[in-house]
């Protein structure tokens, strides 16, 4: 009986409730495969396409990362580069705390940076930037940031998550540049690849209307999302999870990683992509966590993530040793029915490597 990876998906979905999902299988050298299956939007009829955009959430953050690693190739950019650096404005003392923070240790989560992961929480604070033009707002925010927040624990002494850090690390590519971080993902990310990518847009639909919704709500009761309503992510934290793509792009940045993670040359040498991993060795990378999941024990190292901001999920897994790396977007919040699903796809095309 020939395996067919849509129906896969339909299965997944049905105990998800997902309204749609979206797939991509590649090695190294190929995409062996692709699908996507449910609706735009639900109470619509439009279905959905492996074309179509969702959006990446914090799975943004290893685009950012591999964008600093590019630079870091350049020589723009070293992984000891700390925010002074490059930071040219005289009137903002930062916390003497962060005067050691390293681009490496922001990317790594390593840097005390706090949070910013619930804009319901009592620390998630964003100054006032109404008199700055959006194209300044990353960078403003990062020194307020650098300059007001104390860290949440010490830096450089272990893991704590933080979309202000990944802020950071994109204030300091753009200040070592003069280009806006959208504008670095485009020029070291999107256009070698030869993908079509949303950066700092917002929800897909809220761009082209023919895109996909995101939905809120808990499982089994998704409400569709408007694109343009009060629940917008903000610019200041863009770095740290503001990405839109299709499922078939994403396999080709998915390849990047799994090709440099083989020994393999593509948009990064081999060596920046296995710094990006934590050099191949488990622990935090840069956008990445790489460990042995129990369900998958056998296949080696994964590097994996996972990226949501409440109406779209974006979850993948890189597996140098078997060289095969998948991922898998939905339009509404993750549930356990979709993380389950995707070990489900990654063992199927494992056992047919």
């Amino acid at each position: 009986m020939r395996f067919s990876l849509q129906e896969m998906l339909e299965t997944i979905r049905a105990s998800s409730g997902s309204p749609a999902l979206s797939a991509v299988v590649v090695t190294s050298e190929e995409i062996v495969d692709a699908a996507a299956v449910g609706v735009k939007r639900l109470g619509e009829m439009d279905e959905i396409s492996v074309h179509d955009i969702f959006h990446a959430g914090s799975n943004a953050k290893a685009m950012t990362a591999t964008m600093c690693g590019s630079l870091v190739s350049e020589g723009a950019l070293a992984w000891d580069t700390t925010p002074k650096d490059v930071f040219s404005s005289d009137d903002t003392e930062f916390l003497p705390a962060y005067e050691r923070v390293t681009l490496r240790l922001l990317l790594m989560h390593h840097a005390g940076v706090p949070p910013y992961t619930d804009d319901e929480a009592d620390d998630y604070v964003i100054p006032d930037l109404s008199d700055v033009r959006r194209d300044g707002q990353i960078r403003a925010f990062s020194e307020w940031v650098l300059a007001n927040r104390p860290p949440v624990v010490e830096p450089g002494t272990e893991f704590s998550y933080s979309n202000a850090g990944y802020a950071i690390a994109g204030a300091m590519a753009e200040a070592a540049t003069g280009l806006r971080w959208e504008a670095l993902l485009q020029k070291h990310v999107f256009e070698p690849l030869g993908i079509s990518a949303m950066a700092g847009k917002g929800w897909p639909a809220k761009s082209d209307s023919s895109q996909p919704w995101g939905h809120l709500g808990e499982e089994g009761d998704w409400r569709p999302h408007p694109p343009n309503d009060a629940y917008q992510l903000s610019p200041c934290l863009a770095p740290a999870g503001d990405v839109g793509l299709s499922i078939s792009d994403y396999g080709r940045f998915l390849q990047v990683h799994l090709r440099g993670l083989r020994g393999k040359e593509s948009i990064l040498p081999s060596p920046l992509v296995r710094d990006l991993h934590n050099g191949g060795e488990p622990g935090t990378g840069m956008g990445w966590n790489v460990k042995e999941l129990k369900r998958l024990q056998g296949f080696g190292l994964l590097s994996t993530h996972g990226g949501s901001a409440r109406t779209f999920i974006m979850l993948a897994a890189v597996a140098h040793r078997v060289d095969l790396a998948v991922g898998v977007a939905g339009n509404c919040w993750g549930t356990q029915a979709e993380i389950d699903g995707m070990k489900d796809i990654f063992i199927e095309y494992a056992k047919r490597a």
